[in-house]
């Protein structure tokens, strides 16, 4: 709720493009609402999803398996309108039996250089590890393999540790 001023009762449930939809046209990505739009839709059917290579973007992670969710950037609205570059990562799981998108998002600042966008979707992929693990604790959670370091931290295709797949 600090980021975008929404409590959690008004965001849990709900789909996020209540956070794009006040956003002026002009500053908004139609092709990251498509990425983002594809993606639930696929999740919602049964389906995995493939990002067509049109679509991909610099920032976005390469080498990660598909069934393994998406990072996306877009303009959003705080709940008191103000305008925010938002960061989000989007993965679907399943507790018990029922599916879900689990989405974590940060904000990075306007004009960033890559590797402030590279390292904002490791922290999003390291706190959803987090929130997969909590979740384990209550449900039976299944979800994409994920592979480990030795120190037990996930690991992004092109970080030191990671394996060519």
């Amino acid at each position: 709720s600090d980021l975008c001023g929404y409590r959690m009762d008004e965001i849990v449930g709900r789909n996020c493009r209540f956070l794009v939809d006040p956003v002026p046209k002009d500053l908004v990505d139609p092709k990251i609402r498509r990425v983002a739009r594809d993606y639930t839709n696929a999740v919602r059917d049964g389906q995995t999803y493939a990002m067509p290579e049109e679509l991909r973007q610099d920032y976005m992670p390469l080498g990660r398996h598909k069934d393994d969710g998406i990072f996306c950037l877009q303009m959003n609205a705080r709940k008191d309108g103000r305008l925010f570059r938002n960061m989000f990562y989007l993965r679907a799981v399943s507790l018990n039996d029922k599916q879900y998108i689990i989405g974590l998002q940060t904000e990075v600042p306007d004009g960033a250089a890559f590797e402030v966008y590279h390292e904002a979707c490791r922290l999003l992929d390291e706190n959803l590890s987090s929130v997969e693990s909590i979740l384990a604790k209550k449900f039976w959670v299944q979800g994409p393999m994920r592979r480990q370091t030795k120190k037990g931290d996930p690991v992004l295709p092109g970080e030191v540790g990671a394996e060519k797949q």
